[in-house]
């Protein structure tokens, strides 16, 4: 399944609940963000298209649900390289309508790293590592956060089984709980 064909599917799914934001988790405007992106450079989005489809996407999630009807046969209309010949034009909200002058001259956002770009990056910029940790890390094998998510313990202590001290044998590993008293 290309790009385009996955932005449809919740496109559809969107129309049939009645454009209440709800037909994919986080909100139709970032899943779209990061779908239209991935059809951009795959090449199944012209960088006007692509434009004009991540305006849509930014302002989908704050519109009201008159407005995600027509956002939504745009978007359709734009990455199926339809020409837009209904003239169809979102009602005007009782809010300040946020698809006016300024949301048109807004400069697009960068995408959001995906959870492979993520993966890659150096573990020293994981939250709570740095770079003092990091070449600690490093030490291990461990270079980026794919790496650390991967490095499993060698072995694993069961500390639940508690023994009595007479019950100890030579070689075994288990919990004791003693008093020392002096």
């Amino acid at each position: 399944m290309n790009a385009v064909e996955s932005i449809l599917r919740p496109l559809s799914l969107e129309e049939k609940t009645g454009c209440k934001n709800l037909s994919v988790m986080g909100g139709l405007g970032s899943f779209l963000s990061d779908f239209l992106m991935k059809a951009h450079t795959d090449g199944e989005l012209t960088g006007e298209e692509y434009e004009k489809a991540a305006i849509i996407a930014q302002s989908y999630d704050k519109s009201s649900t008159d407005e995600r009807k027509c956002l939504i046969s745009r978007l359709k209309r734009i990455i199926s390289h339809s020409p837009d010949v209904s003239g169809n034009t979102p009602p005007p909200s009782k809010k300040s309508s946020s698809l006016g002058k300024k949301a048109l001259e807004k400069p697009i956002s960068k995408p959001q790293k995906t959870a492979e770009a993520y993966l890659d990056s150096a573990v020293q910029y994981a939250k709570g590592v740095g770079p003092s940790l990091g070449r600690l890390l490093s030490r291990l094998g461990i270079q980026t956060i794919g790496d650390l998510l991967s490095h499993y313990p060698r072995r694993y202590d069961d500390r639940s089984n508690i023994r009595k001290i007479t019950e100890l044998q030579e070689g075994e590993y288990c919990t004791v709980l003693a008093r020392v008293i002096s």
